[in-house]
């Protein structure tokens, strides 16, 4: 599934103050029914795309005491059923930025396999495409660039 989810709250809680993250919040739902219903029916399945959250940063677990979300991985990454147990490629990888100047320092384009596709990576295969400086600023490249990966699928 290609995702592109809201921004504006790419670290901290989603009870922080502000429609950014309660947009966001009401996004995980959704999401997490998918990943859900695609692991119950023996799919293999992965999430890649734009999900303007820094996982990498998020602290804790989905929910405070009164079960208010927090945060976006540990609650679509709950393993039940145990064959939605993701495994997050892009946290595993030393962080490039795109060009030299960026201001990022995190992933928030991430590739989120499900456990069963997750045994399919082929090993040290993950890309980071960067942008050359000048290139960059003559044709107004994105400040995302593509990540990837290659899977062996038998």
């Amino acid at each position: 599934m290609s995702v592109h989810l809201k921004s504006g709250c790419p670290a901290g809680p989603l009870t922080a103050p502000g429609r950014n993250c309660e947009l966001l919040a009401k996004q995980v739902a959704p999401l997490k029914a998918w990943i859900d219903g695609e692991a119950r029916a023996g799919h293999r399945f992965g999430l890649l795309g734009d999900f303007n959250r820094r996982f990498t940063l998020e602290q804790g677990g989905a929910r405070d005491a009164e079960g208010r979300q927090l945060n976006v991985y540990a609650e679509i990454n709950d393993g039940d059923p145990p064959a939605a147990k993701l495994t997050n490629i892009t946290g595993r990888e030393k962080f490039t930025p795109c060009t030299s100047d960026s201001e990022y320092h995190e992933f928030i384009d991430n590739i989120l396999l499900g456990r069963d596709l997750a045994q399919s990576v082929v090993r040290k295969s993950f890309v980071r495409v960067v942008f050359n400086d000048a290139d960059a600023k003559a044709h107004w490249l994105s400040d995302h660039c593509p990540v990837g990966i290659e899977l062996r699928l038998r």
